[in-house]
């Protein structure tokens, strides 16, 4: 069997989480709108200060009235079928059905929610520490929609690392458990991810390539990064997963040298 099925395999459940995440960011544009709207809409005495006291809840109630918990609940279901799109690669490279760990899967998505928690989190306390402020003096209603767009925008990058970052640490979680659970004199490392116009010309002379430990560990890419944490250097959208000498034949997968 040829190894594209199994890039595709991954490819599509990282151009999964690309395009909903890009939805995501599209949504949240949308909130802050409507986020801006609510503000702006709160009562307000005649030198410009709001006219009612905000208190925490408060805050998280107008957060949660501009539609931010759908914009979490989307994100968050991105991420769990995201990870679990990686099952069938996994399952094909001979690691076992329906995935390799269970734990591993629960902790990536737990981690992301905790995480996703904690931007929503902070997102309140700094809706409600500038509307208590608004109460106390007064605050331009432009100054206000530019706190609001600041502080969401920095949510959807924070929320992007936070996808990315549980993906990468559940397929590194995988690769380690398989690699423990594999004779080391039968073990290679498949070097498997996309091979086009963005990919730097270390990872297109690999991907597609298994390779020995010490072959991997001696390589240097321009970066000056460890190859086997890091790939190609940053931002590198390969993966190194670990397979047996017997699933490269039987899988038809090349291997690769030291070069």
């Amino acid at each position: 069997m040829s190894i594209a099925p199994l890039i595709a395999a991954l490819e599509q459940g990282n151009t999964a989480l690309d395009s909903i995440l890009a939805e995501y960011e599209g949504l949240v544009s949308q909130i802050t709108g409507a986020l801006t709207r609510q503000v702006n809409g709160l009562e307000r005495v005649a030198d410009g200060r709001l006219m009612h006291e905000i208190s925490p809840l408060k805050a998280r109630q107008i957060l949660e009235d501009a539609g931010w918990s759908t914009a979490y609940s989307g994100l968050r279901s991105a991420l769990e079928q995201s990870v679990t799109a990686n099952a069938p690669l996994l399952e094909a490279l001979g690691y076992g059905s329906p995935a390799p760990s269970r734990r591993a899967f629960l902790t990536a998505v737990t981690m992301g929610d905790a995480e996703l928690d904690a931007i929503r989190s902070r997102l309140g306390q700094v809706l409600y520490s500038n509307l208590a402020q608004a109460t106390v003096m007064p605050i331009k209603q432009s100054t206000l929609a530019f706190v609001i767009q600041e502080a969401t925008q920095a949510s959807v990058a924070r929320a992007k690392s936070v996808a990315n970052t549980a993906m990468a640490g559940f397929q590194r979680d995988i690769a380690q458990q398989a690699a423990a659970d594999l004779p080391q004199s039968e073990t290679l490392y498949l070097y498997i991810g996309p091979k086009d116009d963005r990919t730097r010309d270390f990872c297109k002379r690999r991907a597609g390539k298994a390779f020995r430990l010490s072959d991997l560990l001696g390589a240097r890419n321009k970066s000056g990064l460890p190859v086997m944490r890091y790939g190609g250097g940053y931002n590198c959208r390969h993966s190194i997963i670990p397979i047996t000498r017997a699933i490269a034949a039987q899988r038809s997968i090349p291997i690769g040298g030291a070069a």
